[in-house]
């Protein structure tokens, strides 16, 4: 998958199941919403930290 929208249990090399994919989804509605993704680093292991360790910060929207 694109790292930006891995979950953790892939990023951990973990069995993983259906909340994977539910996770994912979750990541694609916070970056239609906030025209970002959650995570982002420069780094693809600076993602990946992110994606484990930190919480997306919350976002204000407005739509004209």
């Amino acid at each position: 998958g694109t790292p930006l929208y891995l979950s953790p249990e892939i990023v951990k090399k973990q069995a993983y199941d259906h909340r994977s994919d539910i996770f994912s989804l979750g990541v694609v509605m916070y970056h239609m919403a906030a025209l970002e993704t959650p995570f982002q680093d420069k780094t693809l292991d600076g993602l990946m930290n992110k994606i484990l360790y930190k919480q997306p910060l919350p976002f204000q929207v407005a739509y004209s």
